[in-house]
């Protein structure tokens, strides 16, 4: 096989897999949901991903997987590697969201 075949097998290869890679990658964005599950499960160690992911599930009426997933948002927040900027809004959203939905249980 020449050096220019050889090319164009590799090239189309890669364009094949990339298209293979872009077509699952697409599932994702299906839905807010299934958007922030990937996106919690790509970064498991950073708070917004888990923040976004709860929000999605109370409003796919999932409250108990919702106040999980803050909770969690809160803990991550709390690890070394997590800058203070992220820290500090992570716990400020996920308590916001955790109080509000007390109060609109208490009504």
């Amino acid at each position: 096989m020449t050096g220019r075949r050889w090319i164009i097998l590799v090239l189309g290869g890669g364009a094949l897999l990339l298209a293979v890679r872009t077509h699952l990658y697409v599932r994702a964005w299906h839905s807010e949901l299934t958007l922030w599950g990937h996106a919690v499960q790509m970064a498991p160690y950073k708070p917004r991903p888990w923040l976004n992911y709860g929000t999605a599930l109370l409003l796919a009426g999932r409250r108990s997987e919702a106040i999980a997933a803050w909770e969690r948002s809160i803990r991550v927040a709390a690890l070394p590697h997590v800058p203070p900027w992220d820290r500090q809004a992570a716990r400020q959203l996920a308590g916001q969201n955790l109080r509000m939905l007390a109060i609109l249980e208490g009504q």
